[in-house]
């Protein structure tokens, strides 16, 4: 099983701006509905964080709704960075979500990333498990950050301009957007060789390699193994490899409007 303090990330890619204050409203909105059980208790732009969580208060801390926007918690832990997408390299607005396995429940996760993947109209979103072996294959591809200074705790991030060179992975749970599915094929997606494949109501994908997220840890085998086989699927050249030559496949992003826009 993993251990009660492993690492659990959550990464979500927008493919637009998201400061303005609606987006922000919104964002409020699914962390109140869908992650009552981690909400911040602290927000703010810069460490150390000074602004006290109160999501009855929302236009008070709508008025820091600039990039970075951190917010973070104790127990259940909680560490949080929200991206507005602005920079010249970043294509994506981002929100990126770190707490500990054993501290939430996952089902509730799950149901958080489906419903924001679909009311934020996601590129990306992904779930991954920060196991030993995740953590060293994500340094690799850059997705990983280190977060103290023994090198002992450790951030998940999957960087706008990343994609653009390639996809780091595909993780125990991962939602595909538009560019995706124009990319590997929508029918195709939806064969895939894994646990589960589900169509959300807004055309997203959401592709599920095991039953368990403990498998990563439990029976690492077999979770390579069907990870192996879905990106022999979908392809192998759209996803980083150390050993990979030449161009990678990689799909054409297009800025989209908010939903309801």
């Amino acid at each position: 099983m993993a251990k009660m303090n492993q690492g659990l990330a959550v990464s979500l890619l927008i493919p637009r701006s998201i400061d303005d204050l609606a987006t922000g409203e919104k964002i409020l909105d699914l962390w109140e509905s869908k992650l009552p059980n981690l909400l911040p208790e602290r927000y703010g732009n810069w460490e150390p964080l000074r602004g006290v969580f109160d999501i009855n208060d929302k236009a008070r801390m709508l008025e820091s709704w600039k990039s970075p926007f951190i917010a973070s918690r104790r127990k259940p832990y909680l560490d949080s960075m929200i991206s507005m997408g602005l920079m010249k390299l970043e294509f994506h607005g981002s929100w990126d979500v770190t707490t500990k396995i054993g501290e939430v429940d996952l089902e509730e996760i799950k149901e958080f990333v489906e419903v924001a993947s679909s009311e934020l109209d996601v590129d990306h979103c992904s779930i991954n498990l920060l196991s030993e072996q995740e953590v060293q294959s994500g340094r690799q591809s850059g997705t990983i950050l280190v977060a103290n200074s023994r090198a002992t705790d450790f951030g998940f991030m999957i960087a706008s301009h990343r994609l653009n060179q390639s996809l780091p992975d595909v993780y125990w749970l991962t939602i595909y957007g538009p560019p995706y599915i124009e990319l590997f094929g929508r029918d195709h997606l939806l064969a895939a060789p894994v646990y589960r494949v589900t169509e959300l109501r807004t055309g997203h994908i959401m592709v599920q390699l095991t039953e368990d997220i403990n498998d990563m840890i439990v029976n690492p085998g077999h979770f390579a193994f069907v990870r192996s086989r879905f990106k022999e699927h979908v392809g192998q050249d759209a996803f980083y490899s150390v050993d990979h030559t030449g161009p990678y496949r990689v799909p054409t992003f297009n800025r989209r409007q908010a939903p309801g826009v």
